[in-house]
C-alpha cells in the first residue's frame, strides 16, 4: 500500500471518496499494480492556476515491522523501502496555443533532496528457512505395525522417503527449498 499525502490542506486530491483524514494531514492511498504505482487522476482548474502544491509519496509500513536504522524495515522476511518523495505540483496558465489552458508540472524529490524523474520504491523478500523437527513437533512420522509375531531384539526396517511428485523430485535433485502449500 502506498499513501499520498497533502503539505497543503486545500491541495487537490484523486476521487475524494477514498481521501481519509488523521488530525490535520489528508491522505490518499492506493495498492499498487505488479510494479506499477497509480494514485488517478487529480483535477486542476483555473481557481488553482498561479499556486503549487507540495504532496508527500510514501509506502505504508506494516504495523510489527522492525527498524533495520538503514531506510528500510522488516516483517515477515519482507523489507520495505521506507524512503518519502514530494511531488511538487506547479499550476499555471497556459496561451501558448491561443486558447488558455491550465498546465501542470510535476517535480518529483527524495525527502534528502536529490530530484528523480519518478519515485521508486525498493523491497525485498528473503523468507525464513523452514525446518521440519521434532523439536518443533514438525517432522515427518509414521508408524510400524508388525503382526504374525513380535518384534525381535535390534530388529530394525527401513524406510524410504521419496518425493510424491515432479515438483518436489526436482526440487531434491537441485538442493533447492521445499514448498508445501497449505492444501497439500
Amino acid at each position: 500500500t502506498f499513501r499520498m499525502e497533502t503539505v497543503d490542506e486545500y491541495a487537490p486530491m484523486p476521487d475524494q471518496s477514498g481521501v481519509s483524514q488523521d488530525g490535520s494531514s489528508r491522505y490518499y492511498e492506493t495498492s499498487n499494480v505488479g510494479a506499477s504505482i497509480s494514485f488517478g487522476s487529480i483535477t486542476f482548474g483555473t481557481e488553482e492556476q498561479g499556486k503549487t502544491f507540495e504532496y508527500i509519496l510514501s509506502e505504508v509500513i506494516p504495523d510489527g515491522a522492525a527498524d533495520n536504522k538503514d531506510g528500510t524495515y522488516t516483517l515477515n522476511g519482507m523489507t520495505y523501502d521506507a524512503s518519502k518523495y514530494t511531488a511538487t505540483v506547479t499550476v499555471e496558465e497556459d496561451i501558448s496555443t491561443g486558447v488558455a489552458i491550465t498546465k501542470t508540472t510535476v517535480v518529483y524529490k527524495k525527502v534528502d533532496g536529490d530530484v528523480t524523474t519518478r519515485p521508486t520504491f525498493t523491497n525485498s523478500y528473503t523468507p525464513e528457512p523452514a525446518t521440519l523437527s521434532e523439536d518443533t513437533g514438525t517432522a515427518i512420522e509414521g508408524t510400524k505395525t508388525l503382526y504374525g509375531r513380535d518384534m525381535k531384539e535390534g530388529e530394525r526396517f527401513e524406510f524410504t522417503l521419496e518425493a510424491a511428485d515432479d515438483g518436489t523430485k526436482a526440487a531434491i535433485e537441485t538442493d533447492k527449498t521445499i514448498v508445501i502449500s497449505e492444501n497439500g
